[in-house]
């Protein structure tokens, strides 16, 4: 058996969900990072667990002509920035990757066949650079960063592609601002002495076109009144908000929280949807209107029930577009305000608040509805699945955004009745081992 610290030399057999790639060595499976499909590699077990054992490539003894880069073992000995795990793979092989282990959760997990769906699962690719328009950094010790892939050390975001560099210009601005960094001359701005260091999280939040961008933080402790007027004068900022972790009522919001995007629904009809900065959405810009399209679609004429409804995206083009009368069910307050708000003024629309589960118990009587689903990446409770099923909508439209809980819920579907009749992926966030898809199902 492998221990920690080991090496070995072995042959990479095929990806898996996480972005490590599997292997066996003397009959035990090794999930390897670094490494692609078809190498040859070298490689060091960090730890076992379970009788798993996780390894980093240390050398490529036969590289796949899909390596884009030298392997620099160090960096996959100490974890990549989390939005690295696939980018010294060339973009179009990650596609291919991805695909594989959304087919083989299906078959593994889901035990289904995708390949008996009547279109073959397609992969919808993104651009690579500056996609991302809502992210999540943290704020240590004066830094400003993405966590690396399975640690609490940050690295810097830049180094992920992700962002625009005019957001990443403002990250910087805004930790020299409230006295966490320096600025570019080495000294803090207006001759400051550096306040004590933060410790909290930052969520980033930007429309489409990057002209509204807003930021929330969540520290711990309150920003001074110095450090609140600094922050107004970020160029680049239309809003913030802040709070005190694990503190009621502390919060302040400065100028306007929300950023706002308009989206085709149907040939001449746009719909602008609001979202507060800390309101879940989509995240990626380039594939945001695509995404919704394909999910329009697929849903057939109402009525339609709107499930994890979040502001809108699905429900309010939905009616937007005919598709009526369209009931939306949300919890978080945040976003059942941008909710109300995207709704205004749109017919045929229908707004509860409260948890799908509280729903799902006494739903109205509805003819065959059709049902889009966008759960956490927990995936469907025990109580909505029950909830769903019972409901006996005539097609299910599930947007996922975890790829072994989607499968798991094709299962429970499955065995309830309903026949897989589409696949589709959505790669938002390119050079990660994330994607996200839609899966159809029909009533049989």
């Amino acid at each position: 058996m492998l221990a920690p610290g080991s090496e070995f030399t072995a042959t990479i057999e095929k990806p898996v969900a996480g972005g490590r790639m599997l292997t066996r060595h003397e009959g035990q499976v090794v999930l390897v990072a670094g490494a692609i499909p078809g190498e040859r590699v070298r490689a060091r077990v960090i730890e076992v667990a379970r009788g798993v054992a996780y390894a980093a490539a240390v050398d490529v003894i036969e590289a796949h002509p899909a390596r884009r880069m030298p392997l620099d073992a160090e960096t996959w000995l100490d974890g990549p920035c989390g939005g690295n795990v696939y980018h010294h793979i060339d973009y179009g092989h990650q596609l291919s990757l991805k695909k594989a282990v959304v087919i083989d959760a299906f078959s593994r997990i889901g035990r289904l066949d995708p390949s008996t769906v009547a279109e073959p699962l397609a992969m919808v690719a993104s651009p690579e650079r500056g996609y991302r328009m809502r992210a999540r950094l943290h704020l240590r010790r004066g830094r400003i960063g993405f966590f690396c892939e399975g640690t609490h050390r940050l690295c810097d975001p830049a180094s992920t592609g992700q962002l625009l560099p005019v957001s990443l210009e403002v990250i910087t601005r805004v930790a020299v601002a409230i006295g966490q960094a320096e600025g570019r001359d080495g000294h803090q701005p207006g001759g400051r002495a550096r306040s004590q260091p933060l410790e909290g999280e930052i969520e980033l939040t930007e429309n489409v076109e990057a002209s509204e961008r807003v930021l929330h933080f969540s520290l711990d402790r309150k920003l001074s009144l110095a450090e609140l007027r600094a922050m107004t004068r970020v160029e680049g900022l239309t809003g913030f908000t802040t709070s005190v972790a694990g503190v009621h009522g502390a919060g302040v919001v400065i100028a306007d929280p929300h950023v706002r995007d308009e989206l085709r629904v149907i040939v001449g009809r746009t719909i602008q949807l609001r979202r507060h900065v800390r309101s879940f959405f989509q995240g990626n810009r380039f594939l945001l209107n695509r995404l919704v399209a394909e999910v329009l679609a697929r849903v057939p004429d109402g009525p339609v029930i709107d499930l994890y409804a979040g502001v809108g995206v699905f429900g309010v083009a939905l009616a937007a577009s005919g598709r009526t009368p369209v009931i939306a069910v949300e919890v978080d307050a945040f976003s059942v305000q941008d909710l109300k708000q995207n709704a205004a003024g749109v017919s045929g629309f229908q707004i509860v608040t409260g948890t799908v589960e509280d729903y799902l118990q006494s739903p109205p009587e509805l003819a065959s509805p059709t049902v889009v689903v966008d759960p956490p990446r927990t995936g469907l409770s025990k109580a909505v699945a029950a909830g769903l099923v019972g409901l006996e909508p005539r097609r299910i439209v599930y947007v996922s955004c975890d790829v072994a809980t989607v499968a798991r819920d094709a299962r429970i579907l499955t065995e309830a009745g309903y026949q897989l009749k589409e696949l589709m992926g959505f790669d938002l966030f390119p050079n990660t081992a994330h994607v996200e898809t839609v899966m159809v199902m029909d009533r049989a």
